[in-house]
């Protein structure tokens, strides 16, 4: 399958915008590192954390179209993190199976709850906090380490 058109975009372009097309679901990502690096006040250094899944890497069948878009979004936060530095750090984080709404059915369905958490060596999903802490943006410290912009588009 040869589908997919090449349009080379400098890195002044991509930080300022219009970037290259861009699949719908990576459009909100672009336009929010975008708007965080033209509001980031001068002198200040930023970072931005995307959240990926472990799914990325473990694709199946199931989960094609959020498989490929947090793959999309992985190759996107290393093309920001390149453009960006050294004044915005752009990283990720892809944690395995969470606690989330988006999972709820697990909730609800107790031998299927028992089949994942038998494969997850800590017995257990993670949960929202548990990536807050990881990456420093929890409750207790976000304040010392993000100011909050505002996209104005």
């Amino acid at each position: 399958n040869k589908s997919g058109v090449i349009q080379i975009v400098d890195r002044e372009k991509l930080i300022k915008g219009p970037a290259a097309p861009t699949p719908e679901n990576l459009r909100a990502p672009v336009v929010l590192a975008q708007n965080f690096s033209e509001q980031l006040p001068d002198g200040h250094d930023g970072a931005i954390v995307n959240l990926l899944d472990q799914r990325m890497l473990k694709p199946t069948p199931q989960f094609l179209s959020y498989g490929v878009s947090k793959a999309g979004l992985h190759w996107l936060t290393v093309t920001l993190a390149q453009a960006m530095a050294p004044r915005i750090r752009v990283n990720a984080v892809a944690p395995g199976a969470m606690d989330t709404e988006m999972t709820k059915v697990l909730r609800e369905d107790e031998q299927l709850l028992a089949r994942v958490l038998a494969t997850i060596p800590l017995g257990r999903r993670g949960t929202i906090e548990d990536v807050a802490r990881r990456t420093g943006l929890d409750r207790r410290t976000a304040k010392k380490y993000i100011d909050t912009m505002h996209a104005n588009r």
